[in-house]
């Protein structure tokens, strides 16, 4: 899990520990969490956060925003962002068979544009999707989440259609992982 073993914070926006379990990304339990949700976190022995900001998420990371407007440094972690792309890139070339979930995001991520939009239902390839898929815009990766239902994707991709019909829409039902 790229990115965690060297994080001495880590933030958790909306975050389910049923999508991920916090053992894997938090193992020797010295993370520091800051979590930001509707409702009060549900705490575990891996996932016991030190800050906990509780509210409507669009409001509360607009606040955040605000308040960090001056120390906001853009480009995040190069080593992550290198570890994610270069997977990516790899990827493309790889001819293996079956196609693996990492060569088939390389080919969707190829063959759509900036604003196209990429839906992901339920399942192991959201998980994927949300690691390795790159989101150039706003709103052009979709994934359920939570309690959502299998079968989110291809209404989900529909509705897109009718607001931003110049853009292509990708819905991403089955993936399989290795």
């Amino acid at each position: 899990m790229a990115g965690f073993a060297d994080a001495d914070v880590v933030v958790t926006i909306g975050y389910d520990l049923v999508e991920q379990s916090p053992q894997q990304w938090n193992p020797g339990r010295d993370k520091a969490i800051v979590c930001i949700d509707t409702l009060p976190a549900e705490i575990d022995g891996y996932y016991t956060p030190a800050v906990e900001l509780v509210g409507d998420i669009y409001h509360v990371l607009l606040g955040l925003a605000e308040e960090c407007r001056g120390a906001v440094r853009p480009g995040g972690s190069s080593r992550l962002r290198d570890a994610t792309s270069g997977l990516l890139h790899r990827s493309a070339s790889d001819v293996s068979f079956p196609m693996t979930p990492p060569r088939v995001l390389a080919d969707i991520r190829a063959r759509l544009g900036r604003d196209d939009i990429l839906v992901s239902d339920v399942g192991l390839h959201k998980l994927w999707i949300g690691r390795l898929y790159p989101a150039y815009e706003p709103n052009t990766t979709l994934i359920a989440n939570g309690l959502a239902g299998m079968g989110f994707a291809v209404p989900a991709a529909i509705a897109p259609s009718w607001f931003r019909p110049s853009a292509s829409v990708v819905a991403s039902a089955a993936m399989v992982a290795s």
